[in-house]
C-alpha cells in the first residue's frame, strides 16, 4: 500500500510510481492510497486516480484506494465522492479493484451494506484496526458486513494502539489474523518505515534498502513471522502417490503427468528463481526440491526462504 498525500502531489508522484514499478516487476500487488483523511476533494482525486489508471490499468495487480480515512462524513457524502472518483477511473480502467473508505476511520463497513456502490463492480471496503484499541466490537462491524455480502480488505492496521504508539498488543493482532484469514480477508500492515512510533516495522536508523532482524522492532518483528508463516504454507504442495505434482506454485499454477525430472513442466519462485526441473543426480535445490533418485519421483516441493 503506497500513500500519497492530497497536498503534495506533484511532489510524490514520481516516489510512488517508482514503489508500484517495483511492485509490478516482483509480483507484489499494489494499493495506490489517496492518504486523506476528513474532507477529502473528489475532484482532485478524480484528475489523480485517472492519470494512475491511464498508467496502470491493464497492470492486474494495482489496486486503487480513493480515501484512505473518512472521519466524520456519513456514508451518503462518502459515497457520493467515490462514486465520483470511481467513474473517472473507469472512464479509463473498467476492472481493477477499487476498495473504498467508509465512516469513522474505516471501522464501519457494516453501515455500507443496506446502501453499497453500484455504479461499478470489483468494488471492495476498507477495514482499519489498530489492534490495542479496536477488538472484537470492530471484528464485529466487519462480519456483519462481510455477511451482507460486502468484499472487504484490511488495508490499513497495526500492532499499537490507535495512535500508532502506545501498547503493542500482539495477542489482539492474532485474533485479528484468525478472524480475518477465516474469512478470506487480505490485509496491509502500517507501517513500513522506520520511527520511534510501535506501530513502525524498524528501529530508527534502519537502513533504507539493507534489512536485518536486529533492524525489527517487535511490530516488524510480528508481522514479518506472519507473513512468513502465510507464505510457506502456500508455498507447500501435496504431491500424488504416483509424483505428480497435485498443484502448482509461484507465479505459474502448473499441473504435471511426468514423473521424471526431464519431462517436468518450468516452476518458478516468487522471486523469479527457477526450481524445477533439476537433474536427478542434483538431490536437491536451494532447499526447494527434494528429488529421490531412487524411485525416480519428487517427494517434496516447498519454498524454503
Amino acid at each position: 500500500r503506497i500513500p500519497i498525500l492530497p497536498g503534495k502531489v506533484s511532489a510524490q508522484t514520481n516516489q510512488l510510481k517508482t514503489v508500484v514499478d517495483a511492485c509490478i516487476a516482483n509480483g507484489v500487488y499494489a494499493i495506490i492510497d489517496w492518504h486523506s483523511m476528513e474532507n477529502a476533494q473528489a475532484a482532485a482525486a478524480s484528475a489523480f486516480f485517472k492519470t494512475m489508471a491511464t498508467e496502470y490499468g491493464n497492470t492486474p495487480n494495482v489496486m486503487y484506494e480513493p480515501w484512505n480515512e473518512p472521519v466524520q462524513e456519513n456514508w451518503t457524502t462518502i459515497k457520493a465522492y467515490h462514486t465520483q472518483v470511481i467513474e473517472a477511473i473507469r472512464s479509463v480502467d473498467p476492472d481493477n479493484i477499487i476498495i473504498c473508505g467508509n465512516p469513522q476511520w474505516d471501522q464501519r463497513p457494516d453501515l455500507v451494506a443496506a446502501n453499497p456502490i453500484t455504479v461499478s463492480t470489483n468494488i471492495a471496503y476498507s477495514v482499519h484496526f489498530y489492534s490495542a484499541t479496536h477488538k472484537q466490537a470492530f471484528r464485529n462491524n466487519a462480519k456483519a458486513a462481510l455477511d451482507k455480502g460486502l468484499a472487504l480488505f484490511a488495508t490499513e492496521y497495526g500492532a499499537s494502539e490507535a495512535t500508532g504508539n502506545g501498547t503493542f498488543d500482539a495477542a489482539e493482532t492474532q485474533a485479528w489474523w484468525t478472524f480475518l484469514d477465516a474469512n478470506g480477508v487480505g490485509s496491509s500492515n502500517w507501517s513500513v518505515s522506520a520511527l520511534g512510533e510501535t506501530s513502525a516495522a524498524f528501529k530508527n536508523g534502519a537502513s533504507a534498502t539493507n534489512w536485518t532482524d536486529s533492524d525489527l522492532k517487535p511490530s516488524g518483528a510480528l508481522v514479518k513471522a506472519y507473513i512468513i508463516s502465510k507464505y510457506e504454507s502456500s508455498m507447500t504442495t501435496g504431491l500424488n502417490t504416483d509424483g505428480r505434482l497435485g498443484y502448482g506454485m509461484g507465479k505459474w499454477p502448473v499441473h504435471s503427468s511426468a514423473t521424471n525430472a526431464a519431462e517436468a513442466p518450468d516452476i518458478y519462485a516468487i522471486d523469479g528463481t527457477r526450481i524445477f526441473p533439476v537433474p536427478k543426480e542434483q538431490p536437491s535445490h536451494r532447499g526447494n526440491i527434494l528429488w529421490n533418485a531412487s524411485v525416480g519421483k519428487a517427494e517434496r516441493l516447498r519454498i524454503t526462504r
